[in-house]
């Protein structure tokens, strides 16, 4: 794979800094299949203890076999990933819930190690209107968790201390 990325490099003319920005690809090639599994554990985890909170009302993740689609990701995926949607029983403020976390930070992008959380009515699709929300899925008490590679305790104590202070 470093070799096709060092290839690539000279076809499409990008330059990467060679000793830095190629030494720290290289790195982090190396603790790739670290990192996603570390990542998809957590995932399962956390969806299972949403699963069972009382202020949670729904759970996507393909991962879960309650997921409509379960049976499909398991033909087609190995693991399922890094995302949860998961949603609120309660309307509440987002802001609240997005500050009082300690150890996830919100965040429109997702990417990196860290667990990362996105409130999408009021992140990144706060300019759709609500029925253009609904037809995606997504509703007011929608949250969109990125698993990074924390411990799943320290993660998991993070998420029951913020939804039971709802």
């Amino acid at each position: 794979l470093f070799n096709n990325i060092v290839n690539t490099k000279f076809t499409l003319g990008t330059q990467l800094i060679p000793d830095l920005e190629l030494e720290l690809l290289d790195d982090g090639l190396k603790t790739y299949e670290l990192r996603i599994s570390r990542q998809n554990q957590n995932a399962i985890n956390i969806s299972n203890f949403l699963k069972s909170h009382k202020k949670v009302s729904a759970i996507f993740y393909a991962g879960s076999s309650s997921h409509p689609q379960f049976k499909l990701a398991k033909s087609q995926m190995i693991n399922f990933g890094p995302l949860i949607l998961f949603e609120i029983s309660d309307l509440v403020d987002p802001k609240y819930l997005l500050s009082n976390f300690k150890i996830i930070k919100p965040s429109v992008q997702f990417t990196g190690t860290q667990t990362l959380i996105n409130h999408p009515a009021s992140m990144s699709h706060y300019d759709y209107p609500d029925v253009n929300l609904i037809k995606s899925g997504v509703n007011k008490n929608s949250f969109i968790l990125y698993c990074g590679i924390e411990h799943t305790v320290d993660l998991i104590f993070d998420l029951e201390h913020t939804l039971s202070s709802l």
